[in-house]
């Protein structure tokens, strides 16, 4: 995630439920977490040690799905978090998820199941983070996993 010119990493952990409406068109929640620590300033807390953040994120996806394998997807998303080491640090803001990916296996009509594989970028505004506040905030995720569609 990249945060007013700092940098941190962390782990994500996201699940997905909703309809295929057709082959070529879904629509799914998408509810996760990501926990991430950085030794820079985070979401303009300060810096000069490390920090700890879990955020908790949900999405609305619209998706195309294109030869039974290429994803696309957008929707608006809602996210909250605080730092772990801090109680009294805490963020919330809408945001946009966008995500491209390859589902592997399956094909034809009815359902398809397989290993997939995605990059999905999301834009988050923090309008209530504590000491900067009315912050855009950007995250590239890999996202690897299983889907059923």
């Amino acid at each position: 995630m990249h945060t007013h010119n700092s940098i941190w990493f962390g782990g994500q952990l996201d699940v997905r439920f909703g309809a295929q409406i057709t082959d070529l068109f879904a629509l799914y929640a998408q509810v996760g977490g990501v926990l991430g620590v950085s030794n820079v300033n985070i979401i303009g807390w300060g810096g000069g040690w490390t920090r700890t953040m879990l955020l908790g994120s949900a999405a609305l996806l619209a998706e195309l799905t294109f030869a039974n394998c290429f994803q696309i997807a957008l929707g608006p998303s809602a996210w909250m978090g605080e730092e772990l080491s801090r109680s009294d640090i805490h963020v919330a803001g809408p945001g946009l998820t966008h995500r491209v990916g390859l589902a592997f296996g399956g094909g034809g009509h009815g359902t398809r199941q397989g290993f997939s594989v995605a990059l999905q970028l999301d834009i988050v505004w923090f309008p209530t983070a504590d000491a900067e506040p009315m912050g855009h905030h950007h995250a590239i995720s890999a996202l690897f996993g299983w889907d059923t569609f």
